[in-house]
């Protein structure tokens, strides 16, 4: 009876560590295969980069690009212009506004609980 326990144990054992090794087995492939991704993803990036950078030697290229370029410029500035005659409040202004509140919040909250003692 007792070797029988000692071979159900044994067995038991055995599976276990099996399980850890498959597990760290399983590990090392994600790691590896997360590490081939990072590279396959460099290489991709710097193979764009680098007919991107062909692309823009081509004269009509460029200058299609560059007309973009001058696009967008044109277009932020009537963007800007447009809202500067709105009377819509800029992001900065409504962050230091948030700021404002949030402090006098925290002194009406210091007051109430000074106000409760």
């Amino acid at each position: 009876m007792a070797q029988r326990q000692n071979i159900i144990e044994e067995s038991f054992e055995n599976v276990q560590a099996r399980f850890r090794s498959a597990g760290e087995e399983l590990q090392k492939l994600q790691d590896r295969a997360n590490e081939n991704r990072q590279e396959l993803a460099d290489r991709a990036q710097a193979r764009a980069e680098k007919v991107q950078k062909q692309l823009l030697k081509v004269p009509a290229i460029k200058a299609a690009d560059d007309f973009r370029i001058d696009m967008v410029k044109q277009i932020e500035a009537q963007v800007d212009e447009f809202m500067s005659r709105m009377p819509v409040a800029s992001m900065s202004e409504v962050k230091k506004l948030e700021r404002k509140v949030n402090g006098l919040t925290r002194k009406v909250r210091a007051l109430e609980k000074a106000a409760q003692s």
